[in-house]
């Protein structure tokens, strides 16, 4: 266990080791709920407190630019009495200021307890969340205008992946305000009162990415109305320019049914010009409903 006036901080990167977890959770007298909680890595981010420690699970994010998907990471924290145990499903994470932070001794991190500790974690995680929803905003614009000119199924899939992303932003930002909120109102010795105005701070970040999560959300729905109305245009562009052929072709179709009929006395087909004769009229009719069709300014 770590002396009164220092903080250890001990990061666990991978959970294939179960023995070795288990070797720490008997070092720090760590529950075996927490322990299995730490292990099965679907939890909801959430702060629990078991007296002399509490147990915090967060969720890490990566933005995978070449396959333009998010991923996510579970990360699991023992905050106790001196020291500070994280617990990574893999190698590398976004702590690499906090670490440069403590290594170069700037900042408050090591004047401060293993709560302050906590908080810069957070922020550091909470900065992610910042920098994606950033490049999810910059591809708004565009979306917006690929689906106004095309309508096409692209850009329909591009608008089903865009949801997509928001709702996996949302099932992690939205119990991390919960988890926050919490933590302000916690009667713990293991968080200091000068450290939960910072955590007010985050609390507000957190606000305010999800009042920017559901202004995008909102925008997804925009878009998928916009799609849906584009494609009833186009399709209501179609059915005219059909309505307005079939109706050019209804009197010809007429005329020419008429002398298809084989009756005897049809004096019509005796005359020597009467076939050149009804073909003219039939131009004739077809070149009016299209003059008449342009004036309406129909097609």
């Amino acid at each position: 266990m770590p002396e009164e006036s220092k903080v250890l901080w001990i990061n666990i990167n991978g959970l294939h080791d179960l023995p070795f977890i288990e070797s720490m959770g008997k070092q720090f007298s760590i529950h075996s709920l927490v322990l299995e909680d730490i292990l099965h890595t679907e939890q909801r981010p959430k702060v629990e407190d078991y007296g002399p420690y509490l147990f915090f699970v967060v969720k890490m994010l990566y933005y995978d630019e070449e396959h333009d998907q998010l991923n996510d990471e579970q990360v699991s924290m023992v905050l106790g009495k001196g020291f500070l145990l994280t617990f990574q499903e893999m190698a590398g994470d976004v702590f690499i200021p906090v670490r440069d932070r403590i290594r170069n001794n700037r900042g408050r991190i090591r004047r401060e307890d293993p709560g302050f500790l906590v908080y810069s974690l957070l922020d550091s995680i909470i900065d992610q969340y910042f920098l994606i929803l950033e490049k999810i905003g910059d591809s708004i614009e565009a979306l917006e205008d690929e689906v106004t000119a095309t309508a096409s199924k692209e850009s329909l899939a591009k608008v089903q992946h865009f949801r997509r992303q928001i709702l996996f932003l949302r099932r992690s930002i939205w119990p991390l305000r919960e988890m926050l909120l919490l933590l302000q109102r916690l009667d713990s010795p293991l968080v200091s009162a000068t450290t939960k105005p910072y955590l007010r701070d985050l609390y507000d970040h957190v606000l305010y990415m999800i009042d920017t999560l559901e202004s995008y959300r909102e925008m997804a729905a925009d878009f998928l109305d916009l799609y849906l109305s584009s494609m009833n245009n186009k399709m209501s562009s179609i059915m005219k320019t059909l309505t307005l052929i079939t109706t050019i072709f209804m009197p010809l179709s007429f005329v020419a049914g008429l002398y298809g009929m084989n009756f005897v006395h049809m004096p019509e087909l005796t005359q020597p010009f009467a076939y050149p004769a009804v073909l003219i009229i039939m131009g004739i009719i077809a070149v009016s409903f299209v003059i008449f069709f342009f004036t309406k300014k129909w097609f």
